[in-house]
């Protein structure tokens, strides 16, 4: 008879997607993210090319950001309460009408930009719930000792869909127009609600989940004083705390550089086409897919601190070579491929630069924070930096417009390399 160490090792070194509930909603999210990242670089294209206002694509990246830090606590607690099956096909069958309309609106030339707003937020409301009950389902439907697998096949998942969908986004914007793509996307969220709904997910106990006791409501109202122990542990822990603020206000700079910038240059200053922005766009997450394998072979090998000041002045390069084609002396003498190929260049060496920081971050995190508040901790760091995102691409959005582009990317490297010297020079860092 076979022990249980033995069957726990059959099930675990078994391929997760011979589990046919897994399957299921690996193969729609597959669909819906690579539809809703042409879709997402679509909208922006055409955002830029209709009204070459940096400042409407910063406020549609905005908008659709918006739900997620606002309803993010709330969309987690409708995960716990409620089916969670149910919940996904109804996000998905919400986004497929509202995207079906908003082709039907631009098919027939009647959408305007106001439509596109009201569009964005209702999506990004249907996909902050939608997130977290996609993520929560996953131990409902594989064995415990196949999550590790499941996750980490989730995790490649976001890499190759922002990948493979910006580039399609880039070619299909050229060959079929943006009425088309919002067909496209509208479609594949159709097809992942069938897929769900094929879903043969364990009755959960609701019983739990609603149970409105005492210690429920506490934990409800309770909330914000979580986030403030969360608080108040990096604070009592300095460089936890310099690490984090330096890791927010990273991601502060840098969001517009890839999201908002890099398109802006290519639309409305070098007049390209949108292939040529997408490839330099996904070149970002292949480095950071080749980051993820450089990574472990320099483990142990450089301390926290050397990793995060170097990989900074990498990143600082990086920005400071992105204005060389855009200043005044080279811009216009260049081939746009040219300038493509060589922002590709640079955009995948950020991602593998960002690779370091963002892992390294991580195993940091893993170590030095408590068990008890490990949660509270990561919720707190998360809110800021979800709340950071949709400021960094209406300041980013505005300034695109305002500020000549090799003057602004000079700004935002100066900037950079200030904030590089100051967290250098804290003693707390060596201590980590």
């Amino acid at each position: 008879m076979e022990s249980v160490i033995e069957q726990n090792f059959a099930v675990r070194t078994q391929s997760v997607f011979k589990n046919r509930n897994f399957l299921l909603v690996f193969t729609g999210k597959i669909i819906s993210m690579v539809g809703d990242n042409l879709y997402i670089f679509a909208l922006g294209w055409f955002v830029l090319s209709v009204t070459h206002s940096s400042l409407q694509m910063g406020i549609v990246l905005t908008l659709g950001l918006l739900p997620a830090v606002i309803l993010g606590p709330v969309a987690g607690i409708i995960a716990d309460k409620y089916s969670r099956k149910n919940i996904m096909i109804t996000m998905d069958i919400l986004r497929f009408l509202i995207v079906i309309a908003l082709a039907v609106l631009l098919k027939n030339n009647m959408l305007q930009i106001w439509l596109v707003y009201i569009g964005t937020v209702v999506l990004g409301i249907c996909s902050a719930v939608f997130n977290p009950a996609a993520s929560s389902i996953i131990p409902n439907i594989v064995k415990e000792e196949q999550l590790t697998q499941a996750i980490s096949k989730d995790q490649f998942l976001w890499s190759f869909c922002s990948i493979f969908g910006m580039v399609a986004g880039g070619i299909l914007y050229g060959l079929l127009g943006i009425t088309m793509i919002f067909i496209i996307n509208a479609f594949s969220f159709l097809i992942s609600a069938v897929l769900e709904f094929l879903l043969k997910v364990p009755e959960r106990d609701y019983a739990k989940s609603n149970n409105l006791d005492t210690g429920s409501k506490s934990k409800i109202k309770n909330i914000i004083s979580d986030l403030s122990a969360g608080y108040k542990f990096l604070i009592s822990n300095k460089d936890l705390f310099i690490v984090y603020i330096y890791f927010a206000f990273l991601n502060f700079l840098l969001y517009p550089v890839g999201c908002i910038y890099l398109p802006y240059i290519f639309n409305v200053i070098l007049k390209g086409e949108s292939i040529q922005s997408a490839l330099v766009q996904s070149s970002f997450f292949i480095g950071v897919f080749i980051g993820s394998f450089i990574v472990p072979l320099f483990s142990g090998r450089l301390s926290f601190r050397s990793t995060l000041i170097k990989s900074s002045i990498i990143v600082f390069w990086v920005i400071l070579f992105f204005s060389i084609p855009v200043s005044p002396a080279v811009l216009y003498h260049l081939n746009v491929w040219l300038v493509a190929a060589f922002y590709m260049i640079l955009s995948a060496i950020m991602g593998i630069s960002m690779t370091f920081v963002n892992i390294h971050v991580g195993v940091i995190f893993q170590r030095k924070v408590l068990d008890e508040v490990r949660g509270r901790v990561s919720a707190l760091v998360s809110a800021i930096i979800s709340a950071m995102m949709p400021v960094s691409f209406f300041i980013g959005g505005y300034l695109a417009q305002s500020v000549q582009m090799y003057i602004l990317l000079i700004i935002t490297t100066t900037i950079f390399g200030v904030s590089i010297i100051v967290v250098s020079r804290f003693r707390q860092l060596k201590e980590l």
